[in-house]
């Protein structure tokens, strides 16, 4: 279901991708099966390894889906301005001042 969801995703988002994003979550699930085999088999592994296995099995797939959002930035943001909500704007002021962090005001930048 998740990969049906990224499919529309990718469709309605950048007008492409829908096999990449199949595939990616095919993948997934293909790795995620031989992970489950590993586990019977060679149930205790130290932690170390268990990371690098995931992000080695995770790592090699993730042009197929990931790299549409590379492939398509930073012209698709530019071709699609997004502007925050009202209240997100003060949210974001309010956190800011509150961490001591330097923004760029949202109305002079765009005016």
């Amino acid at each position: 279901m998740s990969g049906l969801l990224h499919m529309w995703v990718a469709r309605h988002t950048f007008r492409r991708g829908y096999l990449r994003t199949l595939l990616f979550f095919l993948t997934q699930s293909l790795m995620i099966e031989a992970q489950n085999l590993r586990r019977t088999k060679f149930p205790s592994l130290p932690k170390w390894a268990l990371i690098l296995e995931t992000v080695g099995m995770f790592l090699p797939s993730l042009y197929l889906y990931g790299g549409l959002f590379v492939e398509s930035f930073p012209e698709w943001a530019e071709n699609n301005p997004i502007e925050p909500p009202q209240w997100a704007k003060g949210v974001v002021r309010t956190l800011a001042e509150k961490l001591q962090i330097k923004l760029l005001d949202i109305e002079k930048a765009s005016g």
